[in-house]
């Protein structure tokens, strides 16, 4: 099945495991090899049971990955992206909360001023991860000294506190 996904130019994973009888029992499988297709929403569909599925039978199952050349365009263009950020990374925390809150949504500063603090670590793989790739991974060491830290997972924490204070002290907002 790797090799159909590769050589047919898509992106999509192979996993062998053995499943206990109540996985069994659940997806309603009575005969091993199953094979079993893992869609967007974690719904598993059982599309093949018992015996080696054949070339034609796997490509019905993986047309529906996404095209190898197309993800790879999407992947160099968000490098492009990052290495830009990189290069026009704020210097100073100011210039970091100032750009934040030209940058999110009237939706998402609402957000921020609803979150409690100690909440904050919601963030860390979402915004918190976009702050740390963008601007401090490779990027502004200036940003970071500029408060007395080297790690870029302390740095983000420190910008993402600094915007929600100025939110929760009604800057930023273009509706007042």
């Amino acid at each position: 099945m790797r090799e159909v996904i590769y050589t047919e130019g898509r992106i999509g994973d192979v996993t062998t495991y053995c499943p206990t009888e109540t996985i069994l029992e659940e997806r309603r499988i009575s005969r091993l090899p199953a094979v079993l297709c893992v869609h967007r929403s974690s719904m598993y569909v059982v599309v093949w049971q018992g015996g080696e599925p054949s070339r034609n039978e796997i490509w019905e199952w993986i047309r529906v990955l996404p095209d190898r050349a197309l993800y790879e365009t999407e992947v160099e263009e968000i490098r492009r992206q990052i290495a830009e950020y990189r290069l026009n990374a704020p210097r100073t925390l100011e210039e970091a909360v100032d750009r934040c809150l030209r940058e999110l949504s009237e939706e998402d500063k609402r957000c921020l001023v609803e979150t409690p603090e100690e909440d904050l670590g919601k963030f860390h793989h979402g915004w918190d991860a976009g702050i740390r790739n963008a601007w401090l991974h490779g990027g502004s060491i200036e940003l970071m000294r500029s408060w007395g830290t080297w790690a870029p997972d302390e740095a983000s924490r420190v910008i993402i506190r600094a915007v929600c204070s100025a939110l929760k002290a009604g800057k930023g907002f273009s509706c007042h």
